[in-house]
């Protein structure tokens, strides 16, 4: 048996102000073509088809017919999806009863964890993203502190019950401990990360399942899970990238074969996101692609009038344009660190300024910041 994995479709997304939608629209064709490619018996999206909990009407589109495209596409097989942190679940789950007749399985509350899934010789347990007090209320009989107790509390009492003669798959929207997170997810999930790792899941809980198709993070990557080498526990990453960060890293479907074990297939997208680091004569210089959407780091501190108007004539595709900040290594953290109650907004622009230019600002320029500080307010 072939599962056909991916996540994180982040539907109705914009890059820094840019609509991703039109190249969302192809995800459907692109999955449908990997499912054919891999004779896939089964699909799953393992959380955040959305990004956000209220979408625009258009996005609500998109999915629709991005669902159309997943039924019509050349494999009658079942499709599960889950919802995650990005999601509302009632929303997304909205009409599943009627939908399963159809195929379509759309899981949006933990609640129904112990409802398999029968595909062949699998049966495939659904967790979404959920709140760790509604787990705790449910297992009142069990301490839950943390998600890893949820978690173990959840695949215990699935264990008790399995047959034991199918394989065991869980399909699941969380961070397990010992992934690698991109740095556009960094600011998004690091309370995940902090609060003593409370958010995070340790891999060992999955002991004893065939295969764990994981949401959350976006770049593919097999998490150990130290207590059963036999549990693969996988991120199959999202299909597209969604920041400069991402883009270096290879977009795949991952594919689960219950005989076999994992492999990937290409996601293939026409999104090209491109990062140009130099002088302000080397980025000027610089070739891209007509279609690439550009971010531009400038590594001399140029501050010459109408910079920003040449850099975006030359890249009319530019979403981004920063400075690299250059720290002098005999430098004294304590000089450089600003204390926020001592000084004024207009002051920590200043000093923002200063410090990318390698020059103070002049009373004019001083004049526009304050000015453009006090039409904020």
């Amino acid at each position: 048996m072939k599962i056909l994995h991916t996540s994180d479709l982040h539907i109705g997304i914009s890059l820094f102000g840019e609509d991703m939608l039109p190249y969302q629209e192809k995800i459907g064709e692109s999955l449908c073509a990997a499912a054919v490619e891999c004779g896939a018996d089964c699909m799953i999206i393992a959380g955040d088809v959305y990004d956000s909990a209220v979408v625009a009407g258009e996005a609500v589109k998109c999915w629709d017919r991005l669902c159309e495209k997943l039924f019509s596409g050349g494999r009658d097989i079942p499709v599960i999806i889950i919802a995650g942190n990005h999601d509302s679940a009632p929303r997304l789950s909205v009409n599943s009863g009627l939908l399963e007749n159809c195929g379509l399985y759309i899981r949006g509350s933990f609640r129904d964890y112990m409802k398999p899934i029968s595909v062949g010789d699998a049966d495939i347990y659904c967790i979404p993203w959920f709140n760790i007090a509604e787990v705790r209320e449910l297992f009142s009989d069990r301490e839950i502190k943390t998600c890893t107790d949820a978690f173990l509390a959840m695949t215990d009492d699935i264990k008790s019950s399995w047959d034991k003669s199918k394989k065991h798959i869980i399909v699941a929207h969380c961070f397990v401990t010992g992934a690698a997170i991109s740095d556009s997810e960094r600011a998004s999930k690091g309370a995940e990360i902090s609060a003593g790792g409370a958010q995070m899941v340790s891999a060992d809980v999955f002991a004893g399942f065939d295969y764990i198709a994981l949401g959350h993070l976006h770049r593919a990557q097999t998490i150990k899970c130290s207590a059963d080498e036999n549990t693969a526990v996988r991120y199959s990453g999202t299909p597209i990238p969604y920041s400069f960060s991402e883009a270096g890293q290879a977009k795949t479907y991952t594919v689960f074969d219950t005989e076999v074990g994992i492999s990937e297939l290409a996601a293939p997208s026409s999104l090209s996101l491109i990062t140009v680091k130099g002088s302000y004569d080397e980025v000027m210089a610089a070739e891209v692609p007509e279609d690439a959407y550009v971010r531009v780091i400038l590594t001399d501190r140029s501050s010459s009038a109408g910079l920003y108007e040449n850099i975006r004539d030359r890249f009319p595709r530019m979403l981004r344009l920063e400075c690299a900040r250059k720290v002098s290594a005999s430098a004294d953290d304590s000089d450089s660190r600003i204390s926020e109650m001592s000084v004024s907004e207009a002051e920590l622009a200043e000093k923002y300024l200063r410090d990318c230019f390698g020059r103070e600002i002049t009373e004019r320029q001083l004049g526009w910041l304050e000015e453009a500080m006090k039409e904020e307010e």
